[in-house]
């Protein structure tokens, strides 16, 4: 029978290896057999041997629900140089002219190992070009198609021994456009600095793909969202604080899990300061991640949110420390804010987390402030916290309503959606000294909305495979837990104290499953975050 060519075997075996090194032999095996496929794994190592188009999707599709990873495609495209160190296409060392260059014979290149669409560079500049990608007629497009020629693009300055391309994906046919549009950008080599063959293209392909090359495992590192468990922590603490401030439960509490979100916020905070200078585009690439930039905002918020559990012991001292984290969190706050207006925003990729610099980081300085004593700027912030939240939420609202599913990686950060109506509640009983009045009941009535909301997506959330992202759960179910002790003091119902405990004990129980899942997580390596 002759053989379908749409799709090379660097492919296929980029793919198995890929599954390979993450899960062995038995996850290929399992990856194998719901693609549908029946021939040996071996048949799949095989660079020179073709497959169809179909074969290559259904295999991504597998490999994505084995895996419990939706990136895969993106995954392997970033790995691919690390499986395949001695094909061909390490002759783009010899180029002259460098990623410029290669960009511009795209079409050429592209065509040895996809027969299924077309690829045609659009422009090219200093460190920067734009790549389209048309599948043709009679192929149905598909997003792990799109992650997978991401990925590719992404490799291309280290076939020249140069670190990773950021590549965005604006425009994409999977969505209905007539084709997909890449934007590539990369460091240029400075004067005189070139590669040494072999050694430096596999130290080029394992930074720029995110993988050791000596293990063929991605890479991994902090990311900003992982500030998310000392947030939890805190949040947690603060329930805890809450309640003892209400005479439901002991202070020493909350006092030791502050101590806990602090060793684990200071150790996030050194590891990622160290990390971030070394990635391609450094802080500015950090902070205009249209995914993980806004989570950069926890780090000071985190720290306004120690500094108020410090405010019960050392007064003075945590009001010094208050004061410089609510100045960072509000400073962060306009710079992000001023970014999405100036370099725009694409509605597709805004998330929950978009709250967290002006919405959060407002209301909890605006709490702090009035713990500090300071009733002026404790106002200020919580009008630019509330202010924030009818913008931005009605924003994200909308694309949620209306625009495809959040992809399965951020749907953990529906549960952000819960922390606002709670936050404004207790910013508003914090700048108001416990004032019960129309406008906290109304708040009140919003965060049962958005608890209820929450009881409705746990079937979503059910599916989904434990990431470091679930730590957005932690955060805004105690900051909705610490609200309801409010309302179990204030109602006073009969048995308020076992209400109380309820309340209690079922937001500690939640994030020690968290702490629980993360340490097994950890002992499997399975936790940390694979750098893109």
């Amino acid at each position: 029978m002759e053989q379908i060519r749409e799709t090379a075997g660097v492919t296929l075996r980029a793919i198995v290896r890929y599954v390979r090194a993450r899960g062995g032999d038995t996850a290929v095996a399992h990856v194998l057999n719901l693609a549908g496929e029946h021939e040996p794994p071996e048949a799949y190592d095989d660079a020179r041997r073709w497959w169809s188009y179909e074969t290559k999707i259904n295999v991504f599709g597998a490999a994505a629900q084995v895996l419990g990873d939706e990136s895969v495609g993106l995954r392997v495209g970033q790995s691919i140089l690390s499986y395949s160190v001695n094909t061909p296409l390490r002759l783009g060392l010899l180029m002259p002219g460098g990623p410029t260059r290669l960009i511009r014979l795209i079409a050429t290149t592209s065509a040895k190992f996809n027969t299924t669409a077309d690829m045609s560079t659009l422009s090219t500049g200093h460190g920067a070009a734009r790549v389209q990608y048309r599948l043709r007629a009679g192929y149905r497009p598909s997003r792990y198609d799109c992650d997978y020629t991401r990925g590719l693009l992404t490799q291309l300055p280290a076939l020249f021994g140069l670190p990773a391309a950021t590549v965005t994906h604006d425009i994409c046919q999977v969505e209905g456009a007539e084709a997909c549009v890449y934007t590539v950008r990369w460091r240029q080599r400075r004067l005189l600095s070139w590669p040494r063959a072999g050694r430096d293209i596999r130290r080029g392909a394992g930074y720029c793909a995110g993988v050791d090359t000596r293990t063929s495992e991605p890479a991994v590192g902090v990311t900003p969202n992982l500030f998310g468990i000392a947030y939890g922590l805190t949040g947690l603490a603060g329930c805890w604080g809450y309640a003892a401030l209400l005479h439901f439960a002991p202070a020493v509490v909350s006092d030791i899990l502050c101590v806990l979100a602090a060793a684990v916020w200071l150790t996030l905070l050194a590891a990622y300061v160290s990390q971030v200078p070394r990635r391609p585009g450094g802080w500015a690439a950090e902070l205009s991640d249209p995914v993980l930039g806004p989570f950069v905002a926890l780090i000071p918020i985190v720290g306004m949110l120690l500094a108020i559990g410090l405010m019960r012991h050392e007064r003075t001292a945590g009001q010094w420390l208050f004061g410089v984290f609510a100045a960072v969190t509000i400073v962060l706050a306009g710079w992000m804010t001023g970014q999405w207006i100036s370099a725009g925003l694409d509605p597709d990729k805004l998330h929950p987390g978009y709250v967290l610099p002006s919405v959060a980081g407002g209301l909890i300085a605006a709490i702090g402030a009035a713990l500090a004593g300071w009733p002026g700027p404790a106002r200020v912030c919580f009008g630019l916290g509330v202010v924030s939240w009818l913008v931005i939420d009605s924003m994200i609202l909308a694309r949620l309503y209306f625009r495809p599913p959040l992809p399965p990686q951020l749907r953990p950060t529906l549960a952000i959606q819960a922390a606002p109506p709670a936050l404004a509640g207790l910013a508003y009983l914090a700048v108001t000294h416990n004032r019960v009045d129309a406008v906290t009941f109304g708040l009140a009535g919003y965060t049962l909305l958005a608890a209820l909301v929450q009881l409705r997506l746990i079937g979503v959330y059910r599916r989904l495979h434990f990431t470091s992202g679930f730590w957005a759960y932690a955060f805004p179910y105690a900051a909705v837990a610490t609200f309801t002790l409010h309302w179990v003091a204030y109602a006073h119902p009969p048995g308020y104290r076992i209400w109380a405990w309820i309340v209690i004990l079922a937001i500690t129980a939640f994030v020690a499953a968290l702490a629980a899942e993360t340490t097994a997580a950890l002992a499997r390596h399975r936790f940390l975050p694979q750098l893109r």
